[in-house]
């Protein structure tokens, strides 16, 4: 699931319009399904999966950027269309670059782990969520792997 949502961040700095929506849509969808792909591994170890994850579940719930992404995820997915859209041409100072992807019902997240966040174009936002995840990920890593390994174990046909 990282790998794909790794994957909607680079169509997302591609030229063409529609590999840059798909890969906004990517990093939206496949991103939430990082966590609960991880979330289903709490089946098998409980008590170490939970050590491990209470603290950046609690940070995830808190955290504007955060819960700005998973609102947007269940929003798409029960068919409440975003608007979202391409900025073809622009002008001035302040105005949003060709390309860049907007999300024009909602306002962008302004703070990320405590942090004031300038950015108002999808792309940095949503590399700061994709650098939030391979965080998560890697931290957790050994405790995944144990519990991952676990799980493999039991769906093996017995000898």
């Amino acid at each position: 699931m990282l790998r794909l949502a790794q994957q909607g961040l680079r169509d997302m700095e591609e030229s063409d319009h529609d590999r840059i929506l798909l890969g906004f849509f990517s990093v939206v969808v496949f991103g939430r399904a990082v966590t609960n792909a991880l979330q289903n591994l709490r089946t098998f170890d409980k008590a170490a999966f939970d050590q491990w994850y209470g603290p950046w579940q609690q940070e995830m719930r808190d955290d504007p950027l955060l819960r700005w992404f998973y609102e947007l995820r269940s929003d798409i997915l029960k068919g409440i269309a975003p608007l979202v859209g391409i900025v073809l041409g622009s002008a001035g100072r302040d105005a949003l670059r060709p390309g860049a992807v907007t999300v024009s019902d909602r306002p962008p997240p302004n703070v990320h782990r405590g942090q004031s966040i300038e950015a108002r174009e999808m792309l940095p936002l949503s590399r700061l969520y994709i650098a939030y995840l391979e965080e998560m990920v890697e931290s957790g890593a050994v405790v995944i792997w144990e519990v991952y390994d676990r799980y493999a174990a039991s769906k093996e046909p017995p000898a």
